[in-house]
């Protein structure tokens, strides 16, 4: 029954996205994120949701007639070189040809995502449609797992959906602490009195299940967020007493456990865990030193004979840190964003990918700062800018202890950022233009 229902609401909606290929992005994002298979029991397991809307996205905008203008966009074009560089190193990679084959075909579709957001989404209702697909699909997600935790008394260990790249708890824990910015906007754009509370619920709940995933990288993520929203906010006292009661309703259900492992931050370097991290990031900069155009490919740096070669090399990178030789034969994957990129492709590769990173920070700042005096108009600009710098800050800082340098959230909220400093850009002019016109036939005012 469950899948009949969901089956006659995609057609319905197929049927709204060719009309609004919008919304067929919107879909998109929201199907790979939420993982609809993971709720189906019958026949439409086997429905690649993902595939329908993503080709609904395509063919209603190649259909559209007031395609919406894009421009010379600096993030744009940098996205475009970041994934043309992709295709240069898996050309030339090192590794096994069909499977890094395999790993560029999955970052294409996100990257393709991120430029039909670019093709697609400027207004507001198209944005905020947006953020609510990411609050619908990740924050859903993680109220569940976290009503589970404390319905256990704490026993539950929270993870993201079978079979997804957020399956893994610190993976998860990193979607979550992007997700707690863009939540905060949400909530304070909403004008309906239940969707917000329902929001704030959400936001208290997504907190818990960071700290539930006991994810060290989720925990100092969660501390990055929350003490930069703090450093920016007005209302620091009522910001500071959110956080205490959400945090002391989680230390209620928090084991012995959570503790020990938290504590293991401030000895890092004699856990094993961390001195693996360590080894895992000298391969991959070893790598890039081999290979600083190229890199390795995708992966390369966790097959186990690449890390018996470049083991014998990390004399060269003691002067950092000494680490053990690795104590078996096994590869390991890059536990960083950056060491990742890095050891797939290159110096050039993570010049690319931190270019795009930090161009959106610095570009959103500018949105906030240039339309912040125009008035309650772009009230709602200022706060979504805002909020996707702490979702960059937050991916930033939670993500430099794991592999998801192709997370598609990630790459998502690089699109949304692009579309909105665009759209404003856009207006910004359009303003002036018509400030030019009013002042061109008054010019008394002059």
């Amino acid at each position: 029954m469950r899948d009949i229902v969901f089956l006659i609401i995609s057609i319905y909606l197929i049927y709204l996205s060719l009309k609004k290929p919008y919304v067929a992005v919107a879909l998109w994002l929201w199907v790979g994120l939420f993982v609809p298979v993971h709720w189906l029991y019958g026949f439409a397991q086997n429905i690649s949701f993902n595939s329908i809307f993503a080709f609904t996205a395509l063919i209603g905008y190649l259909f559209q007639s007031n395609k919406k203008k894009v421009g010379l966009d600096f993030g744009f074009l940098c996205v475009a070189l970041f994934w043309f560089h992709t295709i240069l190193t898996t050309v030339l990679t090192i590794g096994i040809p069909d499977l890094v084959w395999d790993e560029w075909i999955k970052l294409t579709k996100k990257l393709l995502l991120t430029m039909m957001i670019i093709l697609c989404v400027r207004k507001k209702n198209e944005l905020e449609l947006f953020c609510w697909v990411i609050v619908l699909s990740v924050g859903f997600l993680g109220a569940v797992e976290s009503l589970k935790f404390i319905i256990t008394g704490g026993a539950h260990k929270i993870v993201g959906p079978q079979g997804h790249l957020l399956s893994d708890n610190n993976h998860f824990a990193v979607a979550l602490c992007m997700l707690i910015p863009v939540n905060m906007f949400l909530i304070q754009v909403t004008s309906s009195k239940w969707s917000k509370i329902g929001l704030i619920g959400i936001l208290c709940l997504c907190i818990i299940a960071v700290l539930g995933t006991h994810s060290r990288g989720g925990f100092i993520g969660l501390l990055v967020v929350g003490g930069y929203y703090w450093f920016r906010s007005n209302h620091k006292v009522l910001v500071t007493s959110g956080i205490l009661i959400v945090v002391g309703i989680a230390a209620l259900y928090l084991s012995q456990d959570w503790y020990s492992r938290m504590n293991t931050i401030e000895t890092a370097t004699e856990d094993n865990s961390f001195i693996t991290r360590l080894n895992s990031w000298k391969v991959h900069t070893l790598l890039a030193m081999d290979r600083p155009l190229l890199g390795g490919g995708f992966k390369t740096g966790s097959y186990g004979y690449i890390w018996q070669e470049k083991a014998q090399e990390f004399d060269k990178l003691d002067f950092i840190i000494e680490t053990p030789l690795p104590s078996d034969d096994s590869g390991w994957a890059a536990h960083s964003i950056y060491f990742q990129v890095l050891g797939d492709h290159g110096v050039l590769g993570l010049v690319l990918y931190l270019t795009i990173m930090a161009s959106c920070f610095i570009r959103l700042g500018w949105v906030a700062k240039t339309v912040g005096p125009l008035g309650e108009g772009y009230r709602w600009r200022v706060l979504l800018a805002r909020m996707l710098q702490l979702t960059i800050i937050a991916y930033g800082s939670a993500g430099a202890a794991v592999s998801l340098a192709y997370l598609e959230f990630y790459w998502a909220i690089i699109g949304v950022s692009i579309s909105l400093i665009i759209s404003t850009r856009q207006d910004i002019g359009e303003r002036n233009k018509v400030d030019g016109i009013a002042l061109s036939n008054n010019p008394g005012v002059m």
